[in-house]
């Protein structure tokens, strides 16, 4: 690769070579001719007088072509030069002196510049060999640093002679300390030298390399390097950097598309970005109108499309019919697709066509271009005859293909193993080996991906090897059995010694042969388990091993790999495949239609694997026919199972027959039908009408329901210790449990008959479970990495809606506790919130079970529990607290438990301290009791919310009692004793300050408090209004001081010993630390606290800490006040529920495109401290898409608000528009700026090409990943500061999730209509095809996934919306107002005036909140919550049908729409200019 000066090497592509072949000389060079390549090789010696023809003749300049685009670029000084790489030595002599060359601003430097032109290091006269180049370059590198005008660069010099790589490790930052000293003059010249090394043929890749990091460097800089960006492009390509070459194809494309497209998706399917290249496309199509060529379907490797463009195309025009062209477009698509038989037919048809007839278009008139095209077709045409195994044809095809070629060296290795000459097959797989090589080391450096079919080629040349050792112990074999034949026929004058002599020594060789052929079958079997799924990977490593197995023997592996094909869309390789593993009877039936009887005589394997594949046709063809026709196959054959002997085979196949007839029967029962239809009794519904015994099929599906449940029951008999088989009847019995989508009732009538199919859905989901962990606890590998606590989510909160609606049944308490026993009690601790959130609840039964439950995982688990049971006993209902306490007291009976205990207490009691501090707890108390008083009079509920301050600080509530006695006075001499008992460290007092803080906060406002409390004392007393005036007179002054100081402050670092000193001394705890713990990995305990808290500048005043761990490592938390985050942990629930689908779906799973995507939502910890606090584990090296966007902005000097701007000085009354007037206005202020910051943030913040596009399709997945997932979720509130970005990754990460299912779109003001946020800026950052390409095809992929999945997303889903705890966020002041007192509706009309907007939304304040807290709770309010969360599950379920876009209302038809139909109006809908506009401008939707 680069490294020989052969002729072959000068064919390279781009044909660097040819292009300056017959080019004139340079201007003043004379008209010596410019020899092509093979020229140069010699002639290098001569006369110093031959110098200047040498030099012409070497370093020929570049052709007028290439001048004439540089002038694009180039300055008209840097393109009328006379100066050239073959005429540099009589400009030695042209400096600084006379023009000024060194630009520097000093005499030292100007003296460096100057000493660095005369040596002319640049200069690429006499550059031949590799070894010439990679000698240029060194010198350059080095003379660069040494002449640096940077003092700490050229320091640097001498330490390069000793250790050369720092040289060019310092090439790109030497070079542009230089570069900006030289005149247009210079730079031309030395453009001239480095474009001349990029296009010499026999320039090492390092050396274009190099040269490509350099440009990239300096258009990071700002000062991109004048070579035209298409000849970067191109040179990119040639050595095989695909990501730099996509960067320069990108900026062609955006200003000619055109001529760039097909680049563009030549390049990108090289990076193995199919659906980019497809969106490129799709994208050029739907804008540009381009026609599509035959060669796009290719490049997207739509094979099938392909094919039949190509077809289509030779059929209609007959003088095509013997196009070499088309032909071989052909011969690659049958290749693709594994088409063997047709592609043996077309090459065998064409190969003497070629031999006979001269093309000119394709080969210039000439037979070396017929040859050239014979070696193209002979690559096909050998690869189907090694897959046929007609080797006579394969030794024919290898005859034109050049044994040191990778293809020519392996096929001819296949050929002669084949023939059993082992030593020659041996030599051509070491020929391969050492052609594999060069192009391996190219491409492994770009990642595994990249270089993954070069390691698989290889891996299949150790495959012939261990082909080879199979083959020579089967001679050995053979031998040994030849020599005993002979033994046994020899006269007995061979004396009897001898041959036991020889059979001893056969004897070990066996053993060993057999122990060698076990060894490399089964590694051969780990080797198809481990590679990727693909149907090609399978189907070369399944040919290599029928050379010498037979697919007979072979049957599980092909089998598998039928199944690989049905499950990738091949279904006629499927069906080839199977009909080769057939007998030829099965075959002859099958084509003669005698169908289901045709396949009783065949391997039971094969039939039901034909079976599956029928049945798998139907369902992708929508044809209903065909599915029943297998499902009557399927009928046929599981009788004919059962009326056989049993075998291994048969016990194996007959539960899995009987499963498949059950989900076959219920899918049969259900398709045709857009809604599920209520049935009576025990037969309820489950997507199918129950009739007695009876089943038709077809449009009109009628199904008997007791059939499919008798099938599952059946399999759970033959099958008990298959955990599958239980979770099937369980699910299936638990769906009839359930009520259908237009059921409006509260489900509260079905708890009190007891639904029959109740108990069985308790012992399935049970004993599924407990099969499963056992099945897990049994492998080798340790059940603690099978065991995914995620993927029986679902099943666990089943049992929970199950517990919670039934328990009280006494039949279903003994089920459950039965249950309970059987599982490991690990199970629980995914679902501890939802235990907590019912711990209260009032029926003994289910309380019983609950907190029997939470006592278990105490005793076993209390690192797991102590946290939640903390904010549980902070709750404001007393019923919690008490049950709470409860099984605190359990575990307090053992001394570790109760340690950790004492010690949550104090943790979680002194971080709820540092979250929220005095300052804040006053601020929000006076503002709050400030409209209690002067808008409605009410003293009451004024010091409601002032008394536990009051009482905190004095020691004393204010009221009539308090002023009745006079403790003022006492109060004040306590609060002075508690300051010095918090001084000295002692124990903590009843009231006053504790800490140097809240001592501070005393100091400062303390006297102000004292004396308004004594007006509030008096007003008791007195009745006095005037008192209580002055008592708020003062309270106003002490807000106003604290409203400067909380708005005036800026990011802070707290000493922890001033704000919480407990935590200073909490060292080396028992105590887990928050988040950490793992009930399968050892405890990481809280080893200290840091002593700085950053308290960060915003509303609500987070505060940033770390603790340290008992690991070494520290963990960095942001402490939130006044804040619930329940919601937000449950949310977290859900995302790893997704996540676990997501991986354990091959398309969504793994790094490499046509495996997976690697999808994945970003997880981080969740801890609630108290209703109103918790702990947030803290992003490490990730920002908000919004200070990303405003630092780029002012960085570059781009207003801020540009576009808010534009928007405000075209309609100061914006908000007063009409919606039509709004779009027009919105669209104006988009044309202000390109809306390009992202896309230029993602490039100028990458180290190079590689990894910028790494990160921006990261960013482009990651984005549609969490844009499906938050649609499902209803997730709202998507301003800019709740996105951030991975700095490292480029992944997208969503924060706060306090408006979950459509809330924020039911808000009174600035309603959010968009389903996510998919802005301009989110989009231009993509690939230039924007949405079209990975964005849309990951959207798909997601949302399909969650279509599969819908049972278990609402299973979690459904114990979302009815948790008590957060369900309330579910209601809207409109739907509470008309249950609320007239006290509390003055309160909220008030609140309807004047909204709390907070960034970018409007948000409910505290007094909002919790009066939605207490009405949800309430006996009015029950049935409102139960109302909205079976809207909300209604909703999702749409969602997850695709019947979200349905007309609504009685009568009104049901649509249904695709996967991709679905994205496609989401998109619509995130996209348009009609809803954006009417956001709320801090959203910023122009951004």
């Amino acid at each position: 690769m680069g490294g020989s000066d052969s002729s072959s090497s000068s064919s390279s592509s781009l044909g660097r070579a040819g292009t300056f072949s017959g080019q004139p000389g340079p201007s003043g060079a004379g008209t010596g001719a410019i020899v092509s390549s093979n020229a140069t090789n010699g002639g290098s010696s001569g006369s110093a007088g031959a110098n200047q023809g040498a030099n012409a003749m070497f370093n020929p300049p570049l052709p007028a072509s290439l001048l004439a685009e540089a002038d694009e670029v180039l300055p008209v000084s840097l393109t009328t030069s006379n100066s050239s790489p073959g005429n540099t030595a009589t400009n030695s002599n042209v400096g600084s002196q006379s023009d000024g060359a060194a630009g520097g601003n000093n005499n030292g430097n100007n003296n460096s510049i100057y000493e660095f032109i005369q040596s002319r290091s640049w200069d690429t006269s006499q550059r031949q060999t590799k070894e010439d180049w990679i000698d240029w370059m060194a010198r350059f590198s080095s003379e660069l640093l040494k002449y640096s005008a940077s003092r700490s660069l050229a320091a640097c010099h001498k330490l390069s002679q000793s250790y050369p790589l720092l040289a060019g490790e310092l090439f790109n930052a030497s070079f542009v300390c230089c570069w900006t000293q030289l005149d247009d003059k210079l730079k031309s010249e030395l453009i001239r030298h480095l474009t001349w090394a990029i296009h010499y043929p026999q320039s090492p890749p390092e050396i274009l390399q190099t040269v490509l990091n350099l440009a990239e460097f300096m258009e990071h800089d700002h000062q991109p390097l004048p070579i035209p960006i298409h000849i970067l492009g191109q040179v990119a390509e040639t050595c095989a950097a695909y990501a730099k070459a996509l960067h320069y194809t990108e900026h062609e494309f955006k200003r000619e598309p055109q001529s760039a497209t097909e680049s563009l998706i030549s390049i990108n399917n090289k990076l193995e970005l199919s659906e980019a290249a497809s969106g490129v496309l799709i994208y050029v199509q739907r804008i540009y109108e381009i026609k599509q060529k035959e060669s796009w379907y290719e490049k997207l490797h739509l094979w099938d499309a392909a094919l039949k463009v190509y077809e289509k195309k030779q059929k209609s025009k007959p003088d095509l019919a013997n196009d070499i062209g088309l032909t071989l477009g052909r011969m690659r698509c049958l290749n693709a697709l594994g088409e063997w038989e047709e592609l043996q037919t077309l090459a065998n048809d064409y190969w003497q066509v070629l031999q006979s007839t001269v093309h000119p278009d394709d080969g210039g008139g000439s037979v070396e271009g017929n040859i050239n095209v014979q070696k193209q077709m002979a690559l096909f045409a050998a690869n189907a005859s090694w897959h046929l195994h007609n080797f006579d044809l394969l030794g024919k095809y290898i005859g034109v293909i050049p044994d040191t070629n990778l293809e020519g060296s392996f096929y001819r290795a296949i050929l002669e193993i084949h023939k059993n000459n082992f030593e020659q097959g041996e030599k051509y797989i070491n020929s391969a080996r050492s052609a594999l090589d060069t192009e391996l080391r190219a491409l492994v450096g770009e990642g595994y991906t990249r270089a993954y079919k070069l390691i698989l080629r290889a891996q299949h040349l150790t495959h012939l090897e261990q082909i080879i050792e199979l083959k020579r112990f089967n001679h050995l074999r053979n031998a040994s059995n030849i020599q005993q034949n002979l033994s046994s026929s020899t006269s007995s004058s061979l004396s009897s010694l001898s041959l036991s002599t020889a059979s001893a020594s056969l004897t070990p060789t066996a053993e060993y042969n057999s122990e060698r052929t076990s060894v490399i079958l089964d590694s051969w079997k780990q080797r198809l388990k481990g590679s990727r799924h693909e149907v090609s990977v399978w189907q070369d490593l399944l040919a290599l091993n029928s050379m010498v197995i037979t697919p007979h023997e072979d049957l599980d592996q092909w089998l598998k790999f039928a199944s690989l094909c049905r499950r990738g869309s091949r279904f006629k390789l499927a069906e080839r495949t199977l009909i080769r593993l057939m007998k030829p009877e099965t075959v002859s039936g099958l084509i003669s239609g005698g169908g289901g009887a045709s396949l009783l005589g065949e391997n039971q394997k094969v039939a039901f694997a034909w079976i599956e594949h029928l049945w798998a046709v139907g369902v992708d063809k929508q044809k209903i026919d065909i599915q029943i026709e297998s499902y009557k196959y399927l009928e046929s054959f599981t009788q004919k199972i059962l009326s056989s002997a049993p075998t291994p085979v048969s016990n194996y196949l007959l539960p899995r027959c009987y499963l498949k007839l059950g989900s076959w029967l219920k899918a049969l029962g259900s398709s045709g039908k857009n809604s599920r239809q209520g049935t009576n009794n025990n037969n309820n519904n489950m997507g199918y009408n129950a009739v007695s015994n009876t089943r038709q099929y077809g449009n009109n599906n009628n199904v008997n329901i007791n059939e499919v449940l008798e099938y599952y029951k059946r399999v759970t008999q033959i099958s008990p210790d298959w955990a599958k088989a239980w979770h099937a009847w369980a699910l299936a019995n638990y769906e009839l449990t359930q009520p259908g989508d237009d059921s409006n009732s509260n489900n509260l009538g079905s708890k009190l008959k007891l639904d029959p199919h109740i108990i069985p859905s308790i012992q399935g989901f049970f004993k599924s479970m407990a099969l499963s962990q056992a099945a897990a606890a049994a492998d080798a590998s340790g059940w603690r990495k099978k065991w995914d606590d995620n993927s029986t989510l679902q099943d666990v909160l089943r049992l929970l809606n199950i517990t919670f609606n039934y328990a009280h049944f006494k039949v279903v308490e003994d089920a459950i506790y039965e249950g309970l026993n059987i599982v490991s009690i690990e199970t629980w601790l995914q679902v501890i919130p939802q235990l907590i959130a019912r711990i209260h609840i009032p029926v003994p039964a289910i309380s019983n079970i609950l907190t029997q439950l939470l006592i278990r995982l105490g005793e076993k688990h209390p690192q797991a529990l102590v946290y939640p049971l903390a904010v549980a006993i902070k709750s404001p209902q007393p019923a919690r607290v008490a049950a709470a306490y409860k099984v605190l007291e359990s575990m307090s009976t053992n001394i570790v438990s109760q340690t950790l205990v004492d010690q949550a207490q104090l943790v979680s009691k002194e971080l709820i301290r540092v979250a929220i501090l005095w300052e804040e707890l006053w601020h929000d108390a006076i503002d709050d009791a400030y409209v209690y008083w002067h808008k409605h009079r009410d003293v009451d509920k004024m010091l409601e919310i002032l008394n536990p301050l009051n009482e905190k600080l004095l020691g004393y509530p204010l009221t009539l009692q308090t002023a009745n006695k006079g403790a003022s006075s006492g109060g004040n001499n306590n609060s002075n004793n508690n300051n010095n008992n918090a001084a000295n460290g002692n124990t903590a007092p009843s009231f006053g300050p504790e800490t140097n803080s809240e001592m501070d906060f005393d100091n400062q406002y303390g006297k102000d408090i004292k004396e308004a409390a004594q007006f509030v004392l008096k007003y008791h007393k007195s009745k006095k209004t005037s008192h209580m005036d002055e008592a708020w007179a003062v309270y106003s002054r002490i807000f106003r001081r604290l409203y400067k100081k909380l708005t005036d402050a800026t990011d802070v670092d707290l000493a922890l010993s001033d704000v919480s000193p407990r935590l200073v001394r909490a060292r080396n705890l028992e105590l887990a630390v928050p988040g950490t713990y793992n009930a399968y990995h050892d405890v990481i305990r809280i080893s200290s606290f840091s002593m700085p808290v950053t308290l960060i500048t915003s509303k609500q005043r987070p505060k940033r800490l770390t603790i340290f761990g008992s690991n070494g490592k520290a963990y960095t938390f942001l402490l939130k006040g006044h804040e619930d985050l329940r919601q937000d942990e449950r949310v977290m629930q859900v995302f790893g529920l997704i996540n676990s689908k997501l991986t354990s779906d091959r398309k969504t799973l793994g790094g490499g495109n046509e495996i997976g995507q690697g999808l994945k939502i970003q997880q981080y910890s969740i801890i609630p401290l108290s209703p109103v606090s918790g702990l947030i584990g803290y992003l490490l090296n990730h920002i908000t898409l919004h200070d990303l966007i405003c630092n780029y902005r002012d960085s570059q000097k781009i207003a801020i608000k540009a576009e808010f701007n534009a928007m405000r000085n075209m309609a100061p009354s914006y908000l007063l528009l009409s919606v039509i007037q709004k779009v027009e206005v919105f669209k104006e202020g988009l044309k202000s700026t390109e809306g390009d910051d992202l896309e230029k943030i993602f490039w100028l913040k990458s180290p190079n090409s590689e990894v910028w596009l790494e990160r921006r399709t990261n960013y482009t997945r990651s984005l549609a990943t969490m844009s499906m997932v938050g649609y499902i979720l209803g997730l709202g509130d998507r301003h800019l500061r709740n996105i951030m970005l991975d700095k490292g990754t480029g992944k997208i990460t969503h924060i706060d999730f306090g408006d979950c299912f459509e809330v924020a779109i039911h808000r009174d003001k600035y309603p959010e209509r968009i389903p996510f946020r998919l802005t301009r800026m989110l989009i231009k950052a993509m690939e230039v095809s924007g949405i079209e390409g990975n964005f849309r095809s990951t959207c798909e992929r997601v949302m399909r996934v969650m279509h599969d999945n819908k049972e278990s997303v609402m299973a979690v889903l459904e114990a979302f919306v009815h948790d008590p705890l957060i369900n309330w966020r579910l209601l809207t002041p409109s739907e509470v107002d008309g249950h609320l007192s007239p006290q509390s509706e003055r309160h909220r009309e008030e609140e309807k005036e004047q909204k709390v907007v907070v960034g970018s939304v409007t948000t409910k304040s505290r007094r909002t909140i919790e009066d939605l807290q207490d009405f949800s709770q309430s006996c009015e309010g029950e049935p409102v919550v139960h109302k909205r969360a079976e809207a909300a599950i209604r909703r999702v379920r749409a969602k997850l049908d695709g019947t979200d876009f349905s007309p609504r209302g009685r009568g009104l038809p049901i649509v249904r729409l695709t996967v991709e139909q679905q994205v496609e109006s989401l998109i619509e809908q995130a996209t348009s200019h009609e809803n954006l506009c009417q956001l709320y401008v801090g959203w910023c939707p122009f951004w």
